[in-house]
């Protein structure tokens, strides 16, 4: 899905580097930009940087595509563009290459207007912000306790008491004692039944 540019709404808010790249290569860049925060210069080695991702490390390749991607899109700024890059003369190996990494300020005063600001998923109980989501918990709920409704709080209500929960009462003292009085009356009812029937034969009819 296209990412949508769009200007800063009225109410002030932040936007991130994150929302202008992908996943992987904004972990390269937290990277990039961490390490380099004292000197201001980004020594970029695909190898040796490929070794800091991942319980074992990640491909060297790996690094090395989200590496151009940042440098395509100005968050890598080149120091030496243009220069013959050079080996190492005791190990062969090239030598890194440097780069400016640019924080989201810096990126945004090359590229205005750029910034993406999503509607939040949840209501932001901070600033007063509305959810998005419908209201789906304002019906009764029956109580399997005590065979009646309890009522379920506004999930869009900010009020003291709208986290309050109520607790059923299937499983308090007086419900027992209850199921316990009813089960007893029960057994006593079938007791008296069975011998006031038995009572009202006489044995011989029993045999026939």
């Amino acid at each position: 899905m296209a990412s949508v540019y769009n200007a800063a709404p009225e109410k002030q808010e932040r936007c991130f580097a994150r929302r202008h790249m992908r996943p992987g290569d904004f972990a390269l860049y937290s990277y990039a930009l961490a390490v380099s925060q004292q000197s201001g210069v980004f020594y970029s080695d695909d190898r040796r940087d490929a070794e800091e991702f991942g319980e074992h490390g990640v491909s060297k390749n790996t690094v090395c595509e989200s590496r151009g991607r940042l440098e395509d899109h100005d968050w890598f700024v080149r120091i030496d563009k243009g220069q013959r890059r050079k080996r190492n003369s005791l190990t062969g190996s090239w030598e890194p290459l440097r780069y400016h990494v640019l924080t989201h300020k810096e990126w945004i005063a090359k590229h205005p207007r750029r910034c993406r600001f999503p509607k939040p998923l949840v209501a932001d109980f901070a600033t007063g912000g509305e959810s998005p989501v419908p209201n789906t918990g304002t019906g009764p709920v029956p109580n399997t306790g005590t065979g009646e409704t309890a009522p379920v709080p506004n999930s869009d209500s900010t009020g003291p008491n709208s986290w309050v929960v109520p607790v059923p009462n299937s499983g308090t003292k007086e419900v027992k004692k209850e199921r316990k009085e009813g089960r007893r009356e029960e057994v006593l009812i079938r007791f008296a039944a069975r011998f006031v029937f038995s009572s009202s034969v006489r044995p011989c009819d029993r045999l026939t």
